[in-house]
């Protein structure tokens, strides 16, 4: 059994039950190490004279009432009055690997933790807010990793895509951000045997800000590539943070050119309800096409622009609240912005 109480923790007590306790809900899990969604149902409350507002804590049991020594995890825990951040969207295991928000479709162990599936990471991994939601990542949350280097300054981070080899038929760029100090990258893309299909070398240029980096693949599109290991700032002895988001697949290249995207293309009205109107500040000829984004990277909305206007208007009306991204594309470059849509 699974138990949810709700409560005021200023009123409720060790000893004083059931003052503060506002609710109980109660469910069950059914499978044994796996994964399930449990729906729990309104049970009793224990303190009749509690106010529907003002509650301040989520006191979750597991097994009441019993002395095991059992390990639960859990995972998006939402109500009514929490929506799910993740109803509505398209989950492909096979494309987006992880944006810990909605996605994780990685195999990778805690370290210094025997494994027997996947191999591990050197340092820390773990799901951190974003550092800044404010640029190109607009997301909740990110991927918290610090390194943790031996005495020659190795650290690794090995990952397996749990979906099996990598499909690269039609989406042979692998797109990632990063966030850290200005720091040398490297990426090894590798089969299920640890041989090195792909090295990508790269580097982060800026202190602390989201950076983009699309990997085209498409070379070694015939081969199986099953996991990829990161090496940060490699030979260096240091305990850095580093924040990683949004790896997925595509069949075109993520990079943005970073340039101030207001100058570029302006939106209207912000926030947008039914009409989304964009204005595009670049020669006719140079546009090719407009696209609308919601935050997993999936295209909803999309258009050739028009040679003859720099003006687009997007009919909206069917999307949900968010936040979304206008792309506007050139032949030399890749311009974002950030849209609002509210219902």
């Amino acid at each position: 059994p699974v138990q949810i109480t709700l409560e005021d923790s200023s009123l409720a007590g060790a000893t004083n039950y059931p003052t503060g306790r506002h609710s109980i809900y109660l469910g069950v899990t059914t499978l044994t190490n796996g994964w399930e969604t449990i729906d729990l149902t309104f049970d009793s409350k224990p303190d009749s004279s509690m106010s529907d507002v003002g509650l301040t804590s989520v006191i979750l049991l597991f097994n009441g009432n019993t002395n095991t020594d059992d390990t639960y995890y859990f995972d998006n825990l939402y109500g009514p009055e929490f929506a799910n951040q993740c109803d509505g969207l398209t989950l492909d295991p096979s494309v987006n690997f992880a944006d810990w928000d909605c996605n994780w479709n990685l195999g990778i162990c805690p370290s210094a933790t025997p494994c027997s599936s996947y191999d591990y990471v050197s340092g820390w991994l773990n799901q951190s807010y974003n550092p800044d939601n404010t640029t190109i990542n607009s997301s909740k949350y990110s991927g918290g990793y610090t390194r943790n280097p031996d005495g020659n300054g190795e650290d690794v981070l090995i990952a397996y895509f749990k979906n099996g080899a990598l499909d690269l038929s039609t989406n042979t760029h692998f797109n990632f951000k990063l966030y850290g100090p200005p720091r040398p990258i490297y990426m090894s893309f590798q089969d299920a045997s640890s041989n090195e299909i792909y090295a990508y070398n790269s580097a982060l240029t800026s202190n602390n800000q989201w950076e983009q980096f699309s990997v085209d693949l498409n070379s070694v599109a015939s081969q199986s590539i099953s996991r990829f290991v990161l090496f940060l700032d490699q030979t260096v002895v240091n305990w850095d943070m580093y924040y990683l988001d949004d790896l997925n697949l595509s069949s075109t290249t993520s990079l943005v050119q970073d340039i101030n995207d207001s100058e570029v293309i302006n939106v209207y009205p912000q926030p947008a309800i039914d009409n989304l109107n964009i204005d595009i500040k670049l020669s006719n000829n140079d546009v090719n096409r407009l696209d609308l984004y919601d935050i997993q990277g999936k295209v909803l909305l999309s258009t050739v622009v028009n040679q003859n206007s720099n003006n687009v208007s997007l009919d909206v009306s069917g999307l949900n609240s968010g936040i979304y991204f206008v792309k506007v594309q050139s032949k030399d470059n890749l311009y974002t912005k950030k849209v609002q849509i509210i219902k």
